[in-house]
C-alpha cells in the first residue's frame, strides 16, 4: 500500500511542478485551484488506503 502511495504522492508533486511553470508561462490559469484540487484528490487517496488497509 505504501508504494502506491509513494506514486500518487509523486504523480502529484510532478504535476503541480508542471501548474508552476505553465502559470510561469500563462499567468490566465488559476493554478492555485487546480493545485488545491490535486491534494483534496491526494487526501481522499490517503484516507481510502487507510480504510481499505484495515480491512
Amino acid at each position: 500500500m505504501k508504494s502506491i502511495q509513494h506514486k500518487l504522492l509523486h504523480i502529484a508533486f510532478c504535476l503541480s511542478i508542471g501548474f508552476s511553470i505553465a502559470q510561469a508561462n500563462f499567468p490566465v490559469i488559476d493554478v492555485s485551484s487546480i493545485a488545491q484540487s490535486i491534494m483534496q484528490y491526494t487526501q481522499m487517496v490517503r484516507e481510502f488506503t487507510k480504510y481499505s488497509s484495515r480491512g
